[in-house]
């Protein structure tokens, strides 16, 4: 369970602030993911890649996108973690022939489409095999 607050500008500002609670596996990655909308989805039960990477491990075995991490993940403490003011990068990978303005753009055009997703080593076990990138937990976005 938790909360994400995220600044997306088209000047290039990219930033999240995430608190969770009632955590114990590492957290190795943090993102917004974009839906493929396959059979009517969105942001709420769709799957799609990483359009944009915030805190996360560029361990050999991690989740890698192709866009390396500015900076580690935060521990838990007593079972709740806050990630403040985690710079975003768009992906490469997932991104060829969009800028980073188009991709803020689409955001906030259609903001059900999207997710922010939070990835643990446990949930990366579990899926990572599979090719899904389901997280620990996710919520869609909705735009203020």
């Amino acid at each position: 369970m938790g909360v994400a607050i995220l600044n997306l500008c088209t000047n290039g500002t990219l930033k999240a602030t995430a608190m969770l609670h009632n955590g114990k596996s590492m957290v190795i990655a943090t993102h917004i993911h974009m839906s493929n909308g396959r059979d009517g989805t969105n942001g709420a039960n769709g799957e799609g890649p990483p359009m944009i990477n915030f805190s996360g491990s560029n361990r050999q075995g991690m989740i890698d996108d192709g866009t390396p991490y500015a900076e580690e993940c935060e521990m838990w403490t007593r079972g709740s973690l806050k990630m403040d003011d985690m710079d975003g990068a768009l992906t490469g990978m997932f991104n060829r022939g969009v800028s980073l303005a188009q991709r803020v753009e689409d955001i906030a055009e259609r903001p059900e489409m999207y997710y922010f997703n939070v990835h643990t080593l446990a949930s990366w076990k579990q899926w990572g095999r599979t090719g899904s990138a389901r997280g620990m937990c996710r919520g869609t976005l909705h735009r203020r």
